[in-house]
């Protein structure tokens, strides 16, 4: 089996066509279609296979923007680009600017014209991309050791320009495969072999020799090579931009060769076939990562030595961790510096005061204590926090007070968790510190938010001359030391949100020093786990599977502030950015508070303009700059079958206006990761009021025993108040025998929404789910926009009968009590709305309605909300009862008027509630609605007011 690298070298010489160079020599482009790199990666893509497009970037001097198009397009497309290069594209002012001559042959190039031609191609990398590159290759196959030299001083980890069959090589080297050159750099040689049918020279891979008219030749070549070499050896196959074309008057390219298109996929295809691989730069150093790929021993063809080949290594640390320019802190929250509270939090905090959400913390001043804290606060003080805080304001208002308040929170903290350990980075020990539960300090979460504020504290301690050597070194070996802890594969939290925080801050470190020869592996390492997380965590729909949508906003703005800060640079990432922002939109009831669904807190979404601007999705931007930006949100019913999320919002009005119409319901189970015991639950907005909630987050607080009945239900806290918000009983759902839903020890059902729609002016949805594997349960609501909301469920075990119970959660302001067998509710005026009415009422006259609960406390507590963390507020609860039964069936209705009656003669439903009638009188009329089942198998509504 071969490792086939496909490098395709993108260029448009002047010389190969009579005009529009870019366009006919790169994108192919003719009468009968694209015949260019667009057209060859189009091919790959069908076969899942990625090529490495070596791009010329001196030519956006000659061709401007639509060669940088060029380069970002590849990049976008989520293939391999790489770094190449014809001196003689540069304008005169870059050789100009960097007081050199200009080079015309890069065998014979110089040091100043080196470090000239690199800085400029990194830097045009760099400005299209975000990232470093990885690999280069000379024009014509020319290079020289001093052109090695500076290319691995920028962090060029690969050269592939060695071609022994070419007499444009600058030396002679053996026939060989993949070898390092003693700088550390590696080569991988254009494939060339000896003796291929007969040919009396040394034959390179090259896609347009005559010699390769069909896709077998190509595959007989491969397995040629790898006779010749070992198995592990590289084969390296050289395309061109125009290698799809057919060449005209001896030198101009041009029209397509079918028969080259047709050989390209029947190559990779029969390649594939024969269990072949096909790798990038990427794939080609993960392998050397892993030892999975043997280097020949190094090559110093003309014996220059160490001291030439090793003398960039000797330059001292301080200079080698800033050759690339600097970048700003990477965002992974809320941008604070752009708020109005942070001047006044940062000068509180150079009085030695760290405070959150309102709540002193610890003082500043070493000894700081990082583990006596409640846990969320212990977590957050070893992930450095206030040190991210501290180093915002540094930037933004210039104080070094802020720079040495971060830099003593840091050495403090190194000192006493990091520096007594430092030495040892056996797999072993690193495994005993990870597995420490006594404190955070190697907590997962902790290590990924960490490790990028530590990288940006050295880089700026490193371009601070009065830093002293000893300080930067430290930072340098620490920082290492976290990368070690991060690359350990079990201690990657990948079934969490955790290891999202781990990827991306091990990215942005390794980013910041790309350059440097240890950063390549750890950078492709958090990349990969990133990319992975990303189809892992999220559904196709956009939603976050960690039942929350705080969750879901929070890791949408860390990646939001990846984006922003060059970490996400794929067209295709950013579309699946876009796609969790519509979402999020979603989740904002009208009255701009995220809705508390599962772990979340009742936060009002309004934040800073500059923060914002950074969405791409409109409706977002409207909601979260308090209609300053964007446009309103859309109305209707949004259906995440993928998610099991379905949402509906009807403005009344103005779009924006806050008294719409607005329902949200929690139809998924995808793990026990945030997961409240609240299957199908949903919460209802209407009239510019709260009506049906959520009870919230409250707190992370206590832990319960592993052996412990809550421990085997899914209750990960013992803390009583988080116990009741998990619980069923505090949710919008149906409570089975008086006990919570489980999430241990369960198979979660996924997506249990079956249909979401507006059907005849009303918002329906329709859930089903198996609950422990035999309790049968199907939801429907129907809601009236500004009027009515109906629940029916119906829930069947053939096995035993259950005591059944729906339950609702009114909004604190809702006054309820129980009159007769109807429960009616009053909200009061206020100076921003009027005051309101509501009467909730069973439509099969089967249930019994239970006195509502406010505020209780024992024998267990019933009728809470938790407004903030660690925070309770009374609000009303109610129960409709069923008698023991194997089906239990019920039909709710809440309308939001102060008086309705009941027509029960007239209201009817089938066993299973998927066929019926209900009707009823309210100030409007008489009601109508027909619930029948669809073809689909779902149902169908009908309303009618007479």
């Amino acid at each position: 089996m071969a490792q086939i690298w496909i490098t395709v070298d993108v260029e448009a010489q002047p010389n190969r066509a009579p005009e529009a160079h870019v366009d006919r020599l790169i994108w192919g482009r003719f009468d009968t279609g694209d015949f260019g790199v667009g057209r060859m990666m189009n091919i790959a893509d069908e076969h899942g296979v990625k090529l490495t497009a070596f791009t010329d970037l001196a030519e956006i001097d000659r061709y401007g923007t639509s060669m940088s198009d060029v380069a970002a397009n590849i990049a976008c497309r989520g293939h391999d680009l790489q770094l190449h290069v014809h001196t003689e594209f540069f304008s005169r002012s870059v050789w100009d600017a960097a007081g050199t001559t200009p080079a015309s042959d890069l065998n014979v190039i110089d040091d100043d014209q080196a470090k000239c031609v690199v800085r400029e191609l990194v830097t045009h990398y760099q400005r299209i991309t975000g990232v470093q590159p990885l690999a280069f290759r000379g024009g014509g196959y020319r290079f020289n050791e001093i052109l090695l030299r500076q290319l691995c001083r920028y962090g060029i980890r690969i050269d592939s320009s060695v071609n022994r069959s070419r007499a444009t090589q600058p030396f002679s080297t053996p026939a060989t495969q993949q070898f390092s050159w003693p700088n550390g750099m590696i080569e991988i040689p254009v494939s060339v072999v000896d003796g291929f049918r007969n040919i009396p020279r040394p034959f390179d891979f090259n896609f347009n020799s005559a010699h390769f008219a069909t896709h077998d030749d190509m595959i007989q070549y491969v397995d040629h090579f790898g006779r010749q070499f070992t198995k592990d050896a590289i084969v390296v196959l050289v395309m061109h931009s125009w290698s799809l074309l057919d060449i005209k008057n001896g030198h101009h390219f041009g029209p397509p060769l079918l028969a080259n298109v047709e050989r390209l996929q029947r190559f990779i295809t029969e390649a594939l076939n024969a269990g072949h691989n096909f790798v990038t730069t990427a794939d080609i150093l993960a392998l050397l990562e892993d030892g999975e790929l043997p280097l020949r021993e190094a090559i110093d063809p003309r014996g220059l030595g160490d001291a030439f080949w090793r003398l960039e290594t000797s330059e001292p640390l301080r200079s080698r961790l800033t050759r690339r320019s600097w970048e700003p802190l990477e965002e992974f929250g809320y941008p604070w510096q752009t708020s109005s509270e942070f001047k006044p939090a940062m000068e509180a905090m150079l009085g030695g005061r760290w405070e959150k959400a309102g709540h002193f913390i610890t003082d500043m001043r070493p000894p700081i204590n990082f583990d006596d804290q409640q846990r969320p606060h212990a977590c957050d003080l070893h992930a450095w926090e206030p040190v991210g805080y501290a180093l915002r304001a540094h930037k933004v208002f210039g104080d070094l007070r802020y720079l040495n308040l971060a830099t003593n929170f840091v050495f403090d903290w190194l000192n006493r968790y990091w520096r007594p350990i430092s030495g040892d980075t056996a797999a072993e020990h690193l495994d005993r510190l990870i597995a420490d539960s006594s404190t955070f300090a190697w907590y997962d979460m902790a290590v990924g938010r960490r490790i990028f504020r530590l990288a940006y504290l050295l880089d700026v301690l490193a371009r601070d001359p009065a830093s002293e050597e000893a300080t930067i070194e430290t930072l340098w070996r620490a920082l290492q030391f976290h990368h070690a802890v991060l690359s350990r594969e079990h201690f990657f939290r990948a079934h969490s949100n955790h290891g999202i925080h781990q990827a991306l801050g091990q990215l942005a470190a390794a980013r910041r020093f790309f350059h440097m020869p240890e950063s390549a592996s750890q950078y492709a390492l958090a990349r990969e786990r990133l990319l992975q997380l990303l189809d892992e965590h999220f559904t196709s729909d956009g939603a976050h599977k960690e039942h929350s949508p705080g969750y879901h906003y929070g890791l949408m703005v860390s990646f939001v502030g990846a984006a922003a800060s060059g970490l996400l640079t794929e067209a295709a990432l950013k579309d699946r950015v876009l796609a969790m922002e519509e979402v999020l939109s979603w989740m904002i009831m009208p009255n701009g508070v995220i809705v508390p669904i599962g772990d979340t807190d009742p936060k009002a979404m309004v934040r800073s303009i500059p923060f914002v601007s950074q969405f791409a999705s409109e409706g977002l931007q409207h909601q979260m700059s308090g209609g300053v930006l964007g446009t309103p949100p859309a109305n209707g019913v949004k259906e995440m079958k993928a998610s099991g999320y379905a949402f509906a919002r009807f403005a009344h009005g103005a779009p924006e206006a806050q008294n719409s119409s607005y329902l949200a319901q929690i139809a998924g189970h995808h793990s026990a990761t945030h997961k409240h015991a609240d299957h199908l639950a949903f919460v209802w907005y209407d009239r510019g009021r709260e009506i049906l909630i959520d009870p919230g987050r409250y707190a992370y607080a206590g832990r319960t025993e592993p052996r412990s009945d809550l421990f085997k239900q899914g209750f990960w806290y013992s803390d009583p108040e988080r116990i009741y918000v998990e619980s069923t009983r505090a949710h919008n759902c149906v409570e089975i025998d008086g006990y919570s839903y489980r999430r241990k020890r369960v198979r979660p059902f996924g997506s249990a929404l079956l249909h979401a729609s507006e059907q005849d002016g009303l918002t329906i949805t329709d859930c089903e789910m198996v609950v422990e594997r035999r309790i049968r349960h199907r939801r429907v609501l129907v809601m009236a926009p500004g009027h009515w909301l109906m629940v029916l469920d119906w829930l069947h075990d053939r096995t035993a009968p259950h005591d059944f119970r729906q339950w609702f959660q009114f909004a604190p302001d809702w006054n309820l009590h129980l009159e007769g067998n109807l429960l009616r509710g009053q909200a009061p005026e206020s100076c921003t709305k009027p005051g309101a009415s509501l009467v909730l009422a069973d439509l099969l006259g089967t249930g019994r309605i239970l006195p509502p609960v406010r505020g209780q406390q024992e024998p267990e507590l019933q009728g809470w909300t938790s407004d903030a963390p660690y925070s309770l507020v009374p609000s009303g609860s109610v129960a409709v009862a069923a008698e023991p039964t194997m089906m239990g069936r019920f039909a709710t209705l809440i309308v939001l008027e102060s008086d309705v009656t009941i027509d029960r003669q007239a209201t009817r439903f089938n066993a299973t509630m998927r066929n019926g009638k209900a009707e009823w009188y309210d100030s409007r009329g008489r009601h109508t609605l027909n619930v029948i089942p669809d073809k689909s198998g779902s149902v169908s509504v009908h309303h009618v007011t007479r």
